[in-house]
């Protein structure tokens, strides 16, 4: 199975158990650094793993010493550096499976058809929510996944609106200049 791990502030992995076990023997991650693996849904600190924490213990045939180390309090700035590495897409766990299942409409097609045949300004924002529909659920987020969605279904709908109101204003107006130039007689 393989494993990620954060240390600093920063992703490393995939490696395997045994070389994240090595690596906590040697020091080179601590038993507060975050580790994750695809079985679980969140990152947590490796002291938390009991088969981790346990294999990672100095045993005596080893000849290693682990120094046993607690983490001081997070001062504010690295508290801002772990919140925001933690909220990146490498270090975010895979969203839950209910997030994965939700149906929310992305009216993306709709969206690309009213930049051909309605008014192509008001598609441009239809496009650019209709796109965001779907990376919202993958991240999880399902209330952001919905709003972009309304969004989306909103600017289609007033692409349809004005495309067909500037239509019957042209023809209305190709309509008028004919009338004009056959002196008032359709033919």
């Amino acid at each position: 199975m393989d494993w990620y791990y954060a240390s600093g502030g920063e992703q490393k992995g995939p490696v395997s158990e045994g070389e994240l076990i090595d690596l906590f023997r040697s020091g080179q991650i601590k038993d507060s650094d975050l580790v994750w693996n695809d079985t679980m849904t969140d990152w947590v600190a490796l002291k938390n793993v009991p088969e981790l924490a346990t294999a990672g213990k100095n045993d005596e045939s080893t000849g290693l010493e682990v120094e046993a180390v607690t983490p001081p309090p997070i001062p504010s700035s690295a508290a801002a550096t772990t919140a925001a590495a933690a909220s990146s897409p490498a270090l975010t766990p895979a969203p839950d499976s209910q997030a994965r299942m939700e149906k929310v409409p992305t009216y993306l097609w709709q969206s690309i058809l009213c930049v051909f045949l309605f008014f192509g300004p008001f598609a441009i924002p239809a496009i650019i929510y209709a796109t965001r529909v779907q990376s919202f659920l993958e991240a999880g987020d399902v209330a952001l996944a919905k709003e972009a969605s309304r969004k989306a279904k909103k600017w289609v709908k007033l692409s349809v609106i004005f495309g067909v109101i500037l239509f019957l204003f042209f023809c209305s107006l190709y309509l008028a200049i004919a009338y004009l130039r056959t002196n008032g007689q359709l033919e």
